[in-house]
């Protein structure tokens, strides 16, 4: 009988190489950098350390921005009593990590939330003004999804 072994996680902090233990908010981190992210948001949360000077957390702060969406549980609240349920929340994308640009041509072209967002294709992402291939990807690692083209016809 023969057992298979998963390769181990490595660490999601920037060019370490240790194998993750632990989990940041979903992300997997080694113990030393598992540990001084903690100790930096204790420091954050008792007010004797300013958010800008948190140099390790915001090393993985946009890794944390990409990867939650996917594990997010909105909580409904009905007749007073709250489910969760698996609803991406419908976000503005003025929340969004984009760039100017990008950011411009979406609100140009009537995109505001989201979810509007999420249900383009690649043809109408592509088809939008000032929407470029830079900003598709762009748009794909801050959603962390891909837009897939058509495929054509075999030549």
């Amino acid at each position: 009988m023969t057992t298979m072994f998963s390769t181990p996680k490595l660490c999601s902090y920037p060019e370490c190489k240790a194998v993750a233990k632990k989990t940041w908010a979903l992300l997997p981190l080694c113990y030393g950098h598992h540990d001084t992210i903690r100790l930096e948001t204790l420091k954050y949360y008792a007010n004797r350390m300013p958010y800008d000077h948190r140099q390790h957390y915001l090393q993985i702060a946009r890794l944390i921005k990409r990867i939650t969406p996917f594990y997010a549980q909105s909580v409904k609240k009905s007749d007073g009593v709250v489910k969760k349920t698996n609803e991406m929340p419908n976000r503005p994308i003025e929340a969004l990590d984009f760039t100017i640009k990008t950011y411009a041509a979406l609100k140009r072209n009537g995109i505001n939330f989201e979810n509007e967002l999420r249900k383009k294709s690649y043809e109408e992402i592509t088809s939008l003004r000032n929407i470029g291939r830079k900003s598709v990807e762009e748009i794909e690692e801050t959603l962390g999804i891909e837009f897939k083209p058509a495929k054509e016809d075999a030549k």
